[in-house]
């Protein structure tokens, strides 16, 4: 189970910092402020789970190696960018990297943040690894659209932080059945079916006011 958790946290830290690296180049920053987008949306749900566990030093401090991927990604992103004559501005191929990063990131981190509280705390079933699954996959896009700034997508867009609440309950639920491997996948699968559905066809929450 463990070498489960690292595979997602990787695909989530990797995925992440993509995107916090797309947005910053997308929004014309320099290279230290693409770095640091890169590394705030790769860890930064991370360390708001740790930080309501009392997983204190937390994770990316003990162990740093999601602060050296979002860097090496984000620099390699910068240069590639650079020295192509491709622009990420004047194609959709931008828009649908940045939604399949983002996607793969929600997901992952959504497991290894209900996971977590599954581990830690047994006896909690529901709340609290909903509740932190939810937190560790949104954290880092949330800074990130604060940071631009822009509207958060967690808060305006499409299906979204909806689609982590689902595969957090889906994954509790198959977790509470005994099969542990098999909820971490059906959570993952869902929270990405839910969001890619969600962009495809155009899925949204009721709002009250319509612009």
């Amino acid at each position: 189970m463990v070498i489960t958790w690292i595979v997602f946290e990787f695909v989530g830290t990797l995925a992440f910092a993509f995107s916090g690296a797309m947005v910053g180049i997308k929004e014309s920053m320099d290279l230290f402020g693409i770095v640091v987008l890169s590394i705030m949306t790769a860890v930064g749900g991370g360390i708001l789970r740790d930080l309501m566990v009392g997983n204190i030093p937390v994770t990316i401090f003990k162990h740093p190696a999601s602060f050296l991927i979002a860097i090496i990604l984000a620099l390699v992103l910068s240069i590639v960018y650079r020295i192509t004559a491709f622009s990420f501005r004047k194609n959709k191929i931008f828009k649908i990297l940045f939604y399949i990063s983002d996607t793969l990131g929600l997901g992952a981190f959504t497991v290894t943040g209900a996971t977590m509280s599954l581990y830690m705390y047994p006896e909690m079933q529901y709340v609290a690894p909903i509740t932190l699954g939810v937190i560790t996959a949104v954290g880092g896009g949330l800074l990130r659209d604060m940071a631009v700034p822009k509207r958060p997508v967690v808060l305006y867009a499409d299906i979204y932080a909806t689609a982590s609440l689902a595969g957090s309950v889906i994954l509790c639920a198959i977790w509470s059945l005994g099969y542990k491997f098999e909820a971490e996948w059906a959570g993952f699968i869902v929270v990405v079916l839910l969001r890619f559905f969600a962009i495809i066809y155009k899925w949204q929450l009721f709002k009250p006011v319509e612009k």
